[in-house]
């Protein structure tokens, strides 16, 4: 079964090239870097999303932007 999981964008640090999103229809947020996703906690960076989700970026009108299919990071 694939995974879904849908956000939306917070803010962007576009000095660091990170991008930030929160979680639709859970507590939690995510960050892209580059091509890569991680959750975070707490502020903090906690791991890479495993491979094969597919991530649904909403824009604040509820409409879809996007979708994304996360890939196995390599380390």
């Amino acid at each position: 079964a694939v995974h879904h999981i849908f956000v939306r964008e917070t803010f962007r640090r576009t000095d660091f090239g990170m991008t930030f999103y929160k979680s639709l229809n859970l507590p939690l947020e995510y960050v892209k870097n580059q091509n890569s996703w991680y959750s975070v906690i707490s502020g903090k960076i906690d791991g890479h999303v495993r491979a094969g989700v597919m991530i649904h970026i909403i824009d604040k009108n509820g409409r879809e932007l996007s979708v994304e299919t996360t890939t196995e990071n390599l380390p």
